[in-house]
């Protein structure tokens, strides 16, 4: 067959244990022949952009699920979701309040209606590397110093399983009559189990993303936009749902987000016994110089290498090639192992037992982390970078240069540096200490080029 196809079954039948999404974990048997299922808008099969029928009852469960009072079956992933409602609330030009620690689908939003950007910078475990919770407090300085703000959109729950007060801070966003957008991606089964904290939209944000396929049992690329309050234009959002969602929606996809449904809905009892095995690896898994981080969503299991002689890239190559485990985020001095509802407790137990015996075979050492965002900035709007000639060199050339892309660690997608900012010595050391430790870099090549704007004469 394909060399493709070929190295996805040779993946499926290796015995590798995947601790990363998408939430169904394999686990999961949806469909016996999934191009049975794939099929266009045919008589009585509905039509996604024009719902009146089957497509709008599985709207309207899925707005039930959450607690929204619409929403938006997504197809292509939170992305969609995320620049539909960015275009929907704010106008060309206009600014929003950013938390910098957003995704790159954020930014790419911020591009597309060529907006203007003030950003909320996170505290940061500086030991650590991992930013805390956006502050209420923050948001309310923010839009105070710059009314001019339309909307403020951050990220909750993050990477790592850190969630922000959402309910205070649409508090405070509502005081100034400004809709507040929550990009929830790792957040969907948030709401679902005694133990689980709740999702953003019964926390009271107007818009929230959240893709089912990272931690629920759905298929990669399913998604939902949930919408409720009565600050935005649900017609504006309908609108730019359907400029920004293909015209050919899969139904394999939207079947796979009614299973998904089904599930949530069907066995609410699997999210408690899902949380009880949680806690009991939290109990079991004793180390010494590896850390657990123990985060607002436990689910994210972040092992930090802070303290010890290696760093993420190695663990992670550790439980790879020792353990037979896959895990999903590798950072310089952290891992995120990632759960789902769908996961079982020989994972768990296989996952302890490689912990501890990584661990035991480490030696103890002081180390500082390396930071996910440093302080930029801004020579002209993301938008406006577009407009420039790219010049390629070499990153230790480019200081006081306007950088042309974006250069990230992906996962997880948070640029160091966006087009039309200043790239500075700490943005240069940052890139240097993740390329050293092993992280995977977008925006930059493999010998430390960089694309920056020609400004001179313009």
């Amino acid at each position: 067959m394909g060399e493709l196809i070929d190295k996805l079954t040779e993946y499926g039948m290796s015995g590798r244990y995947p601790f990363h999404m998408p939430g169904h974990k394999r686990n999961v048997e949806m469909f016996n022949n999934p191009y049975s299922y794939d099929i266009t808008e045919i008589d009585g099969f509905d039509d996604l952009h024009e719902a009146e029928d089957i497509l709008l009852r599985l709207k309207k469960r899925l707005a039930e699920m959450y607690g929204a009072k619409e929403a938006h079956i997504l197809v292509n992933g939170s992305t969609g979701g995320i620049h539909a409602a960015i275009s929907a609330v704010v106008e060309k030009g206009e600014k929003i309040l950013v938390a910098r620690n957003s995704h790159k689908s954020v930014y790419n939003g911020v591009f597309l209606k060529e907006l203007e950007c003030d950003y909320i910078y996170p505290q940061t475990d500086a030991k650590r590397g991992i930013n805390f919770a956006i502050s209420p407090e923050i948001v309310d300085k923010c839009i105070k110093e710059t009314p001019e703000i339309k909307a403020v959109l951050i990220t909750s729950p993050t990477y790592e399983g850190i969630i922000s007060d959402i309910e205070a801070i649409a508090k405070v966003v509502h005081s100034y009559n400004i809709p507040l957008i929550v990009d929830a991606a790792h957040g969907a089964h948030l709401g679902f189990g005694s133990s689980s904290p709740d999702n953003a939209v019964k926390s009271g944000a107007d818009i929230v993303i959240m893709s089912l396929h990272k931690t629920l049992p759905a298929l990669t690329q399913t998604g939902v936009m949930c919408v409720s309050g009565d600050i935005v234009d649900y017609k504006k959002i309908k609108k730019y749902f359907d400029i920004y969602t293909t015209s050919s929606p899969s139904y394999l996809l939207m079947a796979s987000v009614e299973h998904c449904i089904d599930f949530v809905t069907g066995e609410r009892e699997k999210f408690d016994i899902y949380y009880d095995m949680l806690k009991e690896f939290y109990k079991k898994c004793k180390l010494t110089h590896l850390e657990l981080i123990k985060t607002d969503d436990i689910g994210k299991i972040v092992v930090s290498t802070v303290n010890t002689t290696i760093n993420g890239a190695m663990l992670a190559k550790m439980v790879r090639e020792h353990w037979n485990i896959e895990p999903e985020m590798v950072s310089a001095e952290y891992v995120v192992f990632m759960t789902s509802v769908c996961d079982k407790s020989e994972g768990f137990e296989r996952l302890i037992n490689a912990l501890q015996d990584i661990d035991s075979k480490l030696e103890g050492a002081v180390k500082d982390n390396i930071s996910q965002t440093v302080k930029v900035k801004a020579f002209c709007k993301i938008a406006e970078a577009d407009g420039y000639e790219e010049e390629q060199i070499l990153l230790e050339n480019t200081e006081g240069r306007v950088s042309y892309n974006f250069i990230y660690a992906y996962p997880p997608g948070i640029p160091i540096v966006a087009p039309g900012e200043i790239i500075d010595g700490d943005v240069i050391s940052l890139i240097k200490e993740y390329s050293k430790a092993g992280v995977k870099l977008c925006g930059i090549t493999a010998d430390l080029e960089v694309g920056v704007c020609v400004t001179e004469g313009k």
